[in-house]
């Protein structure tokens, strides 16, 4: 996933350890490069309780 955006192992880590957040274009890279619509990627799928 690094080499496909350009970026450091460690950035991308950060981000999904959640110590990061990315910018919006590299959230629009990395959706493009699952293939999910960018909603998946910002949006909590867990309930509220």
């Amino acid at each position: 996933m690094a080499q496909r955006l350009g970026k450091s192992y460690n950035m991308v880590s950060g981000c999904v350890q959640n110590r990061q957040q990315p910018h919006l274009e590299t959230l629009m890279e990395i959706a493009q490069i699952l293939d999910v619509d960018i909603k998946e990627l910002i949006m909590s799928t867990k309930e509220n309780k």
